[in-house]
């Protein structure tokens, strides 16, 4: 039971301000302020939602506290909570009066009388611009006077005693999808999930200024817009917003490429998304829309080339870089924004599209790009892999065909114009061969360097090295004063006994000729009537090539025939008397000194006699 007699009952929606203002006309008070006072309380902590002044309305009307609760605008310090909504001071109409036609008409019937005008909350905030239930455009009070903005049934009579026919003038105005949802969202209904976790009016701003973007330009600026043009903007931004993160990256993405600069890459965030950046900017100390603000520091985590020193919102929101562009991929690796285009052009990773744009608008992932990144700065060429090991070019060419050390597997494929060898393998190659290397002052006459055993041992140096590599040799020196494999110094009989305990090598053709202890004459014939099988081969000390005749070929030869030189020997008596022995026992010569330079019997001739 209300303690004010009369009282009136509470409109559905209706704001406090407007039940007190209507009290104060029933009452025939002189005004809203001097009746509040009359009361107990004051009419601003009734507008800004005093708990102690809502208990003694409530005490004082008759309407239960719940209900003013409920419709109760709170002010909490800098902000205000209305139905568990938070809305800053922007959020409210100070100097404007709105109200909807057909609500006033239902509200005031035939009786006229002015404490039947009551005034609703939803009017007094921006956002809401149509009845919702009436679909009907607000209209504005424009009369000017003293009488507050809070106190809408005086200023609405006030109005009407001006203009009779102004509840007649009725436009029609479907609302908008923006408008039914924050409608929804006040009675409690969910919504859009990325829109829901935002505050309430950061959600509507959101949208009216992605709208104002999409819509009229990234420079469509803040201000001097109609109510019409909010309404339009709004419309279109939460057609955006309510498909939340994907919505408004690809929202983004388009305003990112289609800025004038793109080919040149000299965009920043302020020049691509204008207006709705420095809405951002200005707000860039207020919590409430970090969650705006996430998408837009996400795009441009992953999409613009920024590292941990870049600055968005006066603040770095990178802990790590996730994409770079040659031009920043450049200065943090040192390899040439030129090579960098060509290589990751044919590894994949940048596409054809990018060749019309500028190093610094040429992005892609560091994630994608390290692979290839990471070979090119810890790749070299031929030369320099030489370097690392202690040699010269010539040297590390005859490694490279020689197979010891080889280039990387994507030479071809990720064209690098030129054989490039993993640093790291080279190096680790090099340590190896460095390994087991005890360090010498002075060498004997049988611990040379590499290249020197090579020339003695009738052998290539890159032999030498892979007895080195495998641990094939039980000793292996170094010598202080150089570096890499020009340091190196093994055992000559060790590796003599390596490169010719094979009886299957080839041999040189003075190596054959040594063997078979005849002179070159005779190798000669033998090679050149097919005798001896002979293939040429590069030369283990020169760069010409050179006659190789097969050991086991050789030793074959030599168990099938024997030189009348031989024979002569054996039996000591001169090779003319030798001859004629011969012959008088029916021994003739298998190979005539035309066809093998020398005298040759079978061995099996020989086999009956002593």
């Amino acid at each position: 039971m209300s303690a004010l007699y009369p009282s009136l009952t509470m409109q559905a929606g209706e704001s406090l301000p407007s039940l007190v203002s209507r009290l104060s006309l029933l009452h025939r008070s002189q005004s809203t302020h001097v009746f509040s006072l009359d009361m107990g309380f004051r009419y601003q902590q009734i507008i800004d939602g005093n708990s102690t002044a809502l208990s003694c309305l409530a005490s004082l009307s008759g309407v239960p506290l719940s209900q003013i609760t409920h419709n109760a605008i709170v002010r909490q310090g800098d902000h205000y909570s209305y139905r568990g909504e938070k809305f800053i001071k922007s959020s409210l109409r100070r100097r404007r009066s709105l109200f909807c036609p057909c609500c006033l008409q239902e509200d005031l019937g035939t009786s006229r009388l002015p404490w039947h005008a009551s005034g609703r909350n939803a009017w007094l905030f921006h956002h809401t611009r149509v009845c919702l239930r009436h679909h009907v455009r607000l209209m504005e009070i424009s009369l000017p006077g003293k009488i507050p903005e809070q106190d809408f049934p005086r200023r609405f009579m006030r109005e009407m005693s001006d203009d009779p026919e102004l509840l007649q003038r009725v436009e029609a105005c479907s609302p908008t999808e923006l408008e039914i949802y924050l409608d929804r969202r006040l009675e409690g209904e969910r919504g859009p999930a990325w829109l829901d976790s935002l505050p309430f009016y950061a959600a509507w701003k959101a949208c009216e200024i992605i709208g104002m973007v999409a819509t009229r330009g990234r420079r469509a600026g803040l201000r001097g817009h109609s109510d019409q043009d909010s309404r339009e903007a709004g419309a279109v931004g939460f057609a955006i917003a309510k498909e939340g993160h994907r919505g408004v990256q690809q929202f983004l993405h388009g305003l990112w490429t289609g800025t004038a600069t793109a080919k040149r890459g000299y965009h920043k965030a302020h020049s691509a998304f204008g207006t709705l950046y420095l809405w951002l900017y200005a707000f860039r100390d207020n919590p409430d829309l970090d969650g705006v603000r996430e998408p837009l520091l996400n795009f441009m985590a992953e999409t613009a080339p920024v590292g941990p020193d870049d600055l968005l919102f006066d603040k770095p929101y990178v802990s790590e870089r996730r994409t770079h562009s040659l031009l920043t991929a450049h200065r943090s690796s040192g390899i040439h924004p030129c090579r960098l285009r060509r290589v990751l052009r044919a590894a994949g990773v940048i596409g054809a599209e990018t060749d019309a744009l500028s190093d610094n608008a040429v992005t892609f992932s560091v994630a994608t790009a390290a692979p290839v990144i990471d070979l090119l700065q810890n790749t070299v060429n031929r030369a320099d892999a030489g370097a690392l090991l202690g040699v010269d070019r010539f040297y590390a060419r005859h490694l490279a065909e020689s197979g010891i050390i080889s280039p990387v597997p994507q030479h071809m494929e990720w064209d690098l114009r030129e054989e490039c060898y993993c640093v790291k393998t080279i190096e680790a190659m090099r340590e190896k061969l460095l390994a087991r290397a005890a360090l010498v002052k002075e060498t004997t006459e049988i611990q040379l360097s590499i290249a020197a055993a090579a020339m003695k041992a009738n052998c290539s140096r890159s032999d030498i090295v892979k007895l080195v590599l495998d641990d094939q040799l039980r000793w292996v020196g170094r010598k202080a004063n150089h570096l890499g494999i020009g340091s190196l110094v093994v055992d000559l009989t060790e590796v003599v006994a390596h490169v010719r305990s094979d009886a299957d090598r080839d041999l040189t053709f003075w190596e054959c000729v040594e063997a078979l202890g005849a002179g070159p004459r005779v190798v000669h014939s033998l090679t050149r009537n097919g005798i001896l099988p002979a293939t040429h081969a590069a030369n283990p000390r020169r760069t010409q090539p050179c006659m190789t005749i097969p050991m086991g070929a050789l030793r074959s030869f030599k168990d099938q025939y024997i030189s009348l030189h031989d024979v002569s020997r054996a039996h000591g008596r001169p090779m003319h008397l030798v001859r004629q022995d011969l012959l008088r026992h029916g021994i003739n010569p298998a190979l005539s000194s035309e066809i093998a330079g020398a005298t040759y019997y079978l061995r099996s001739s020989f086999s009956d006699r002593p």
